[in-house]
Parts: C-alpha cells; sequence; structure tokens
C-alpha cells in the first residue's frame, strides 16, 4: 500500500498510534504527585498539559487525560469550598472569639478535610499513575 500525499486544499487527517498521548499521561501523573511539594503549581501545569494533549491521544491515554482533567477540576472546586471555609472561620474567631463553640469545630474540620483531600488527590494520582504504567484503565 502506497500512502500519497494529501492533494492542495485538502485536509490532511493524522493516523494516530493507539498509544498516542500515552506519554503525556505519564507525565500529567507525575506532575500531580509533585503538587504537595510545590504547592499545588505542578498540579496547575498538568492540568494544562492534560488538556493540551487530549486531543491528539486514543484510547486508553485519553481515558487517563479524561480523568486527570475531571481529577483536577474536582479537587480545585471542593479546595476553594474548603478553604473559603476554612478562612471565614479564621477571621470570624479572630473577630469575635465568644463564637468559638461553634467556629472552631468547622475551622478545625474544614482544615482537616483540606489535608484529606490533598492525601486523596496524592493517593489518586499514584494509583492512576500505576495502571497506566501496567496499561489498565485509570
Amino acid at each position: 500500500m502506497t500512502v500519497l500525499p494529501p492533494e492542495p486544499g485538502r485536509p490532511r487527517f493524522n493516523q494516530t498510534h493507539e498509544s498516542a498521548g500515552k506519554p503525556a499521561a505519564m507525565i500529567v501523573w507525575v506532575l500531580y504527585l509533585l503538587a504537595l511539594p510545590s504547592a499545588n503549581l505542578l498540579a496547575i501545569v498538568g492540568m494544562l498539559v492534560a488538556a493540551s494533549a487530549r486531543g491528539g491521544a486514543t484510547g486508553l491515554a485519553r481515558q487517563h487525560l479524561d480523568r486527570q482533567l475531571k481529577l483536577f477540576w474536582t479537587s480545585a472546586v471542593i479546595n476553594i469550598v474548603l478553604t473559603g471555609i476554612c478562612m471565614v472561620g479564621i477571621v470570624s474567631l479572630a473577630m469575635d472569639p465568644s463564637q468559638a463553640a461553634w467556629l472552631l469545630p468547622l475551622t478545625v474540620v474544614s482544615g482537616l478535610a483540606l489535608i484529606g483531600l490533598t492525601l486523596w488527590f496524592t493517593v489518586r494520582s499514584a494509583i492512576a499513575a500505576l495502571n497506566l504504567a501496567r496499561d489498565r484503565a485509570p
């Protein structure tokens, strides 16, 4: 079978391999794992890499890239809500210490939930990276 160049004015369709996008997906999982020591800056970089590599990925790699974006945005929204609750609790306690009976537990629980979210994000990323290395779904 011979491959002819496309005719002028006609679109060129790329034939991608089944593993197209797998290196990018693995890079994103590694960036997600390094998000904890980088104060989540590498998670943002990982999300940008996943979003840009998703268009050319197929099969298993596409599933991983889709899951990476879902994991990032889910964690980001929950993180923003919990951080807001924690900050409101801290500021309210500083302004009116008489409300400590209900504000202190709320602040502590939201802070612990933030720690739990960070651990969940890291563990989820590690498990998914191992799955990608073994050619399994995320």
